[in-house]
């Protein structure tokens, strides 16, 4: 995390930095990004960038968390409602609120899948915590279902999780991958009717 160093300068050039630093890890990845582009597009020194943060992964970690957090704010409307549906609409309302984040926050969501490809390693040290998170938020849902007898109670939970955690992420990719921003907003009832299609072969299978 930044040190306190960091939020002593004014807004303007945190976000500078934050800018300057999101560009260069979601167009390299973690292993070829740059300290010296990052310092020199945001106009300061290299021994200025210790004073603010102790090293590149200090930086990386930073980043990965905002994302984190601001895809979060797009869950907390979803999440109010979720009491109120079944299970496959549940899994619908969060797998369109995660688009809806990635196409308004495109270098977020690069950064967030650049991260998947990282070195096991890496993955392990920043994120390890946050990955069982999700399966634990995920089979928590499923065991709910399994309750109100809407899943059989065979079915393997974690097993479960897992897919559809894979199949959340799977969705993003292929909004960005197929449709710009503008594609996006135009075409919500074709993303919506992709979704239900997803949902459908997991629901009743192949």
């Amino acid at each position: 995390m930044p040190k306190s160093t960091f939020f002593n300068i004014s807004i303007d050039k945190r976000n500078e930095i934050y800018n300057a630093a999101l560009e260069e890890f979601s167009s390299y990845g973690f292993a070829e990004a740059s300290l010296n582009r990052i310092c020199k597009s945001s106009s300061i020194a290299k021994g200025s960038f210790y004073q603010y943060f102790n090293d590149k992964l200090d930086l990386y970690t930073y980043l990965l968390e905002s994302a984190t957090q601001t895809k979060f704010q797009y869950f907390e409307e979803t999440m109010k409602a979720l009491e109120s549906l079944d299970f496959i609409n549940q899994i619908k309302s969060l797998y369109l609120s995660g688009v809806t984040f990635s196409m308004e926050n495109p270098r977020l969501a690069q950064l967030s899948e650049r991260f998947v490809e990282e070195k096991p390693e890496l993955r392990q040290h920043i994120l390890e915590e946050n990955e069982s998170k999700a399966y634990m938020f995920y089979e928590s849902l499923i065991e709910k279902a399994k309750s109100g007898g809407s899943i059989r109670k065979s079915v393997n939970t974690r097993a479960l999780a897992m897919l559809i955690h894979s199949l959340n992420r799977s969705v993003a990719e292929y909004m960005m991958e197929f449709h710009s921003l503008s594609d996006y907003q135009d075409n919500k009832i074709a993303l919506i009717e992709f979704v239900d299609d997803l949902l459908e072969i997991l629901k009743h299978g192949v």
